[in-house]
């Protein structure tokens, strides 16, 4: 079958015989049942196809590596290629099943299943290779492995021979995409399932529509592409690259720069959208929270901490010139142009990837920087923190004087429609007239309170 491809013979004769015998053997013992043998209905094809389904050992069926739902987690391991060259093998299974078991929610999805039992069918080829339900055949071994006698068998629907990897594919964007099995997708997984459509030809309204995105769909793809984009040049800076769960829980970090970026692009201003990508992912992979994140943009190491600096000779300020590069001459109109220092946050970037620590070996960025870097992230918190506050007290100034003016609108929008709404029937004049008669005296009151107020302060 198409999913053994990367395997040798001897290891697929060996490993698909006696599960392909015993799947026929179902199948044909579920067709002499007639119609009183359990099948599931199935989009296939463009078509809608009842599948047998039949019940085996958990332990017989094959773990999907092509499971979308550990994309990230695959090519974040660092015995991914064992995996992706002998799928089918002990070693690589025994791997499939412990990243299914660290997935979010396994224990919650154990537990219904040691409650509630299965309810819907898994989904394989006739090889005995899970297309949907390799969680929940984890999670039944695991029963199993506890001593739950409902653990050791699987409900599952079998598809025809003759399947595609396209209609398989397919098959995952109606399961999986549209929510209808028991795990979201993560983000990051979300990303590479879309890329890995795209590459199979799927175009971008294709997509949104396996997304199940009807607003917007083509722009939504579309920016998450921009994204998935952004995580890959990251990836590409360092060696080993840094694993894509860094990025999993940073969707509004991410998002939100993709939309500033587009502004700041849509003003012609692309130099400047490049430097707001790069030092808003310094803030992101040096920790910072999504607030302070917000409060970096395209010159925020210059204007906002380089140059609060007090000290021009400080360890940070010295330590920021190992990134200045010198930029072409500009024309000045008033003082004959010359040439400026600026700080190329890119270099800036990769060195924090590669110099400060944060790195582990196998890609995760782990620990708060120290020695320069972690002085750098010092200010960028402090300096960041300061922007949020100052914000918060400007939204305090306005919010009486923006109270004020939604009264003030909402008094003229009654002015409108007073003299219709006092000629219909039913206007029960007396209470408007006391609700009148209360807002004059509360406005009095205030104009009383605030000359008070002015000439005290």
């Amino acid at each position: 079958m198409i999913y053994f491809q990367n395997c040798s013979e001897e290891i697929q004769m060996s490993q698909e015989r006696s599960i392909q015998d015993l799947i026929k053997t179902k199948i044909d013992e579920w067709r002499k049942q007639e119609s009183t043998g359990r099948n599931y209905r199935l989009r296939l094809d463009n078509d809608h196809k009842l599948l047998p389904v039949i019940t085996v050992e958990t332990k017989l069926l094959t773990l999907n590596h092509n499971n979308h739902r550990l994309t990230a987690q695959l090519k974040d391991h660092p015995q991914q290629e064992i995996v992706f060259q002998e799928p089918t093998s002990l070693e690589s299974q025994k791997i499939l099943s412990e990243l299914l078991a660290e997935t979010e929610e396994f224990e919650k999805l154990k537990e219904e299943l040691k409650t509630l039992k299965q309810e819907e069918p898994g989904l394989i080829t006739q090889d005995g290779l899970l297309i949907n339900g390799n969680t929940r055949c984890v999670a039944l071994r695991k029963l199993k492995d506890e001593g739950v006698a409902l653990g050791t068998f699987i409900d599952i629907a079998v598809l025809p021979e003759s399947i595609t990897e396209e209609s398989i594919k397919d098959i995952e964007v109606n399961l999986q995409m549209v929510q209808t099995t028991h795990q979201d997708y993560t983000f990051v997984n979300e990303l590479l399932f879309m890329d890995d459509l795209r590459r199979a030809g799927k175009t971008d309204n294709e997509i949104a529509h396996a997304m199940n995105w009807i607003r917007r769909g083509p722009q939504k793809v579309k920016q998450r592409f921009r994204v998935l984009n952004m995580i890959e040049e990251v990836r590409g800076l360092t060696s080993p690259p840094i694993r894509y769960d860094t990025f999993s829980n940073k969707e509004t970090h991410l998002f939100d720069l993709d939309k500033d970026m587009q502004l700041q692009a849509g003003e012609g201003d692309y130099e400047g959208a490049e430097e707001l990508k790069y030092q808003r992912l310094l803030g992101v992979l040096a920790h910072l929270n999504k607030d302070m994140v917000r409060e970096i943009d395209c010159d925020f190491l210059e204007s906002k901490i380089e140059a609060k600096l007090d000290d021009q000779n400080s360890p940070l300020t010295n330590f920021l010139g190992r990134f200045k590069i010198q930029n072409e001459p500009s024309d000045d109109t008033f003082g004959g142009g010359g040439q400026e220092n600026t700080i190329d946050s890119r270099l800036l970037l990769i060195a924090y990837l590669s110099e400060s620590g944060v790195v582990d070996q196998n890609g995760r960025v782990t620990t708060d920087p120290d020695g320069d870097f972690g002085l750098l992230k010092e200010e960028m918190v402090t300096q960041s923190d300061r922007l949020i506050q100052k914000g918060r007290q400007e939204n305090r100034n306005e919010e009486l004087s923006l109270t004020m003016r939604s009264i003030r609108i909402n008094i003229s929008d009654i002015k409108e429609k007073l003299g219709d709404r006092m000629r219909e029937s039913g206007f029960r004049a007396g209470d408007f007239k006391y609700e009148l008669n209360k807002a004059q005296t509360e406005l009095q009151d205030l104009q009383i309170s605030y000359e008070r107020f002015k000439n005290n302060s």
